[in-house]
């Protein structure tokens, strides 16, 4: 998470982390209808390679925004992760799947994504993003090494 907006006051998910662009269309071709990019913990590394993770895409939002001669908002950092196991963000909401797919690039072998299937529009993804908000579990970025030692890889 990117973003200190994205965090309640009392360190949960607010929902307008999954809207807009971080939840969207699938790429042309691909199976489901909508996509969110995440990565498999179990693949991304100890701690230390996740924080490095971490900041390295807040330096590449930060050039995005030099390109556009602005500089980075305060809010803009490293704040924590969002993370579930593939099991618990497996659901059937009646004509609504959600699923995991592993889809790593050559930036990114640990690269995945959480799918849904029978979703025509971004309105249709809000109920998966509500139900999210009670199943993704956060870690702040100064914490990081809980998460990696509770991952049972």
């Amino acid at each position: 998470m990117t973003n200190e907006d994205h965090l309640t006051r009392g360190g949960t998910l607010h929902y307008q982390a999954l809207k807009g662009g971080q939840f969207g269309p699938a790429e042309p071709g691909m199976k489901w209808d909508h996509e969110l990019s995440g990565r498999a913990l179990c693949l991304a590394g100890d701690a230390s390679k996740i924080e490095a993770d971490g900041n390295a895409r807040i330096e590449s939002i930060k050039k995005k925004f030099a390109l556009r001669g602005k500089g980075l908002p305060s809010k803009i950092k490293f704040v924590a992760v969002a993370s579930a196991t593939a099991r618990e963000v497996r659901y059937n909401f009646g004509n609504i799947l959600s699923d995991t797919a592993f889809t790593p690039n050559i930036d990114d072998q640990a690269h995945s994504d959480l799918v849904t299937y029978g979703t025509s529009s971004d309105n249709d993804v809000d109920v998966v993003r509500h139900w999210l908000q009670t199943k993704l579990r956060i870690t702040k970025a100064n914490n990081l090494q809980v998460l990696v030692s509770s991952c049972g890889c």
